[in-house]
């Protein structure tokens, strides 16, 4: 699973406090699944809910929403 560990990447790189203290930035996933995309071959997807919890953040949630959706748009645009 590769998006997950992309998007705090991501996060962490675009926000100073996280750079300083990763560990206060929770991505947990809840709800899985393995979901067969009836194509051809062995194709399949997962499919689940992302959590992400930032804890004792005290700036703009605005600093936050947006490096997350410059990264949806590139990585989940679906």
């Amino acid at each position: 699973m590769i998006k997950p560990a992309s998007l705090r990447a991501h996060l962490v790189a675009a926000l100073p406090d996280l750079a300083r203290d990763a560990d206060r930035l929770l991505v947990f996933i809840d709800a899985g699944s393995l979901v067969s995309t009836f194509q051809p071959g062995l194709s399949f997807e997962y499919q689940y809910t992302l959590n992400l919890i930032l804890t004792d953040y005290a700036g703009h949630p605005d600093s936050v929403m947006l490096p997350l959706l410059e990264w949806v748009q590139v990585n989940q645009s679906e």
